[in-house]
């Protein structure tokens, strides 16, 4: 079966912390994730999460997101969740130890990708 999408996907392994639980990130971009979890969460459900992201010369990155479910797939004991992102809202900490963030220190749409892309070390 081939796959149609519009961002070119991070594969990663992090905590992906959702409303009632967490989960571990295999892939993401700025438009769908894909998370391994044992939360009872099914095909179009609307889901909110967030991910952070570290970066050494930015200080970390919160992505806090909206999705829709469009996929569940059993994997083992847990299942196999592929959501489709229609909103991230960045906030970024510095790397010392005082993690306030910077006026502003959110931002949102079009300036994703180019932040994504920086993480995965491209320009």
């Amino acid at each position: 079966m081939g796959e149609n999408r519009s961002e070119e996907r991070l594969k990663a392994k992090l905590t992906v912390q959702l409303e009632h639980g967490q989960g571990t990130v295999r892939d993401l971009s700025a438009s769908g994730i894909y998370f391994l979890t044992d939360a009872p969460l099914k095909v179009g459900e609307p889901l909110k999460f967030s991910v952070a992201l570290q970066h050494a010369k930015t200080g970390s990155i919160s992505a806090n997101c909206i999705a829709r479910i469009v996929r569940v797939e059993q994997q083992g004991k847990l299942k196999g969740i592929a959501a489709s992102i229609s909103r991230i809202v960045l906030l970024t900490a510095p790397t010392s130890d005082h993690a306030v963030p910077p006026p502003g220190g959110r931002s949102s749409g079009s300036h994703v990708r180019g932040r994504i892309r920086r993480l995965q070390g491209k320009s």
